[in-house]
């Protein structure tokens, strides 16, 4: 099955009332069931985040480097690269081993939590979970200071005196 494309296009700016700037986070979601792929894509996509939704870990690491997004979302087992095997290229990669990543699978064996902890993800979903908890997850990893994001973020441009 071919991955549903969406283009991906550079940062999106929207206009915050007092005059500053809003910029809208861009989550990439591995995941190669179409259900599950869909209905996460809507939750996300409805709490105001940009969603690119790839079916293989072939063309989510296709879209992980040609979007730097803010937040990936990894199955686990999924055609042409499994999830620690994206992970793994991110964490060697200089452009991609910041950015976090959860862990989204039905593997929930300790074994499998920890080894994707040690390669670096930021957190582990096992499935099926809710989506107002991944929903809320994401919140906490995107929200300013979480991770050791810095508390304003530099890439938001000030208002002019």
């Amino acid at each position: 099955m071919e991955s549903p494309r969406v283009g991906n296009p550079p940062r999106q700016f929207g206009v915050v009332e007092d005059g500053g700037v809003l910029m809208f986070n861009i989550i990439v979601l591995a995941e190669d069931e179409p259900v599950i792929g869909q209905v996460v894509q809507v939750a996300l996509e409805r709490a105001g985040y940009i969603v690119f939704w790839r079916t293989n870990g072939i063309d989510a690491w296709d879209s992980i480097q040609s979007s730097t997004p803010d937040l990936v979302i990894l199955d686990q087992m999924m055609p042409g690269l499994s999830g620690l095997q994206v992970l793994s290229k991110m964490h060697a990669t200089a452009e991609t081993r910041r950015i976090p990543v959860i862990m989204a699978t039905s593997k929930g064996h300790k074994s499998d939590i920890v080894a994707a902890l040690k390669g670096g993800a930021a957190d582990y979903l096992v499935k099926p979970y809710g989506m107002a908890e991944l929903v809320e997850r994401v919140h906490r990893i995107l929200e300013p200071g979480a991770l050791g994001k810095p508390s304003q973020d530099p890439r938001s441009i000030p208002r002019s005196s």
